[in-house]
Order: structure tokens, then sequence, then C-alpha cells
């Protein structure tokens, strides 16, 4: 079965308000689940290491696509505020207005799906998703656990074809090029396939290194 869908991002523009700050300034199934990781850490690979020692179940007690200790985990919001930070340079908006402490349930109830992967961090040879939020989860058809440590390359059809067309575009994103409105077909983790449209990619650095750039992530 295929599906199309069409990606629209909110339209907060860069207004603030009373009681809302903007955060932009980042202050520092069964297919194999881990990618190759940068010996020692740093944040992300904390995070994927954290994960695998949880053991967590597939799904969580309450029925739900990721539990709040999952999406509000430090280390998870410390990878939000570098998205945010990526976003606001590369598209000259905000994705999101939040209070510090509501800013990771916020991003993770949003209208827009986002992913993030770690796709440039040294080390790693088979990049993994870092993060999802409900929208992104419901559109994979997978849970928390089942998509975060996922390789990315599953997003994909596994055809050469497919894979190289991921690639060229995540190569494009890397360079530079501003991608605003892609268009693409992906298969979620029960193997659906459906067609992404106005997919915004990205880049964003590591907290380690103003230079250190290593993951993107996507809105739509």
């Amino acid at each position: 079965m295929m599906h199309s869908r069409s990606c629209l991002l909110p339209s907060f523009g860069s207004r603030t308000h009373s009681n809302r700050h903007v955060f932009t300034q980042a202050k520092k199934g069964g297919k194999e689940k881990k990618g190759v990781q940068k010996k020692g850490g740093g944040a992300l690979a904390g995070l994927l290491a954290k994960k695998e020692q949880a053991a967590q179940p597939v799904a969580n007690a309450s029925g739900e696509l990721a539990s709040p200790e999952q999406y509000k985990d430090p280390e998870v919001l410390m990878q939000l505020l570098m998205i945010t930070q990526g976003y606001r340079k590369q598209y000259n908006e905000f994705l999101m207005e939040a209070a510090f402490d509501q800013l990771a349930e916020a991003i993770y109830k949003a209208p827009f799906a986002l992913l993030a992967h770690n796709k440039f961090e040294e080390g790693v040879t088979d990049p993994v998703f870092t993060y999802a939020n409900k929208a992104a989860l419901e559109l994979f058809e997978g849970t928390w656990d089942e998509l975060v440590g996922l390789p990315s390359r599953h997003s994909a059809e596994e055809d050469e074809a497919a894979q190289a067309e991921r690639e060229e575009l995540l190569k494009a994103a890397a360079d530079g090029v501003v991608i605003r409105a892609h268009e693409g077909w992906r298969k979620s983790l029960k193997g659906t396939r459906f067609k992404l449209k106005g997919v915004k990619l990205f880049n964003f650095n590591g907290a380690d290194g103003e230079n250190d750039r290593h993951v993107f992530a996507v809105v739509c």
C-alpha cells in the first residue's frame, strides 16, 4: 500500500510572548538496531548507550509510543536545543516556541514530524536515528524503542537506487544546500511505503565544537 503525506511546518515566525521564550541557542521490525559509535562517547553516544542499558520493552505499560522519561531525558533535551539552533541558522526562522521546561514535550507532541540521526559523528559507519517525535513515530509505525537506535538507512527502500538518492540528498545538505521542499518515498518499520512532501533537511553542530558537524534533522 502506498500513501502520500504532505509535510507542513507551523508558522511561528519570530515573535515572542511574555510567558514564552524561544530557544535557538545550544548551551554548550527485526533488523539490527545499532550503528558503530564513537569510542568514548559524546552526548549522542551516551544517549544510545543509555537506551541499550535500559532494556525496556517495545511498548511501555500505558501503550504510548514513547515515555516522558525517554523524550524528556536531559541528553535528548540537549539534542533538541542543538536542533533548534541549527534550524534557526539554516532557515532564519524559529522551529518552535516553548518555555525551557516545556520544550521537550512541546517538540515531541508537535504537529510536524522531526527525526535526527548521527550521520557525520566521528567513528560512525552506519548512522542510527537519535531522535523521533510522536508524529515521526506514527509516520514510521514504530515506538521509540524500535526507531531510536535503528540504522537510518532502513527508512528507505533497500535497493541501490533508493539508497543512492538518499545519500545524495544527505550530502547536499552537508554541503550547505538549503533544502526546503524535498519529496521522496520512504517506508515504515512495518513495510508501508509512503511519500514525504515538503521536507526540510538540515545539519546541526554537536555540543563538542562549532565545526563538529555530524547530525541531521528532518522536519516535515
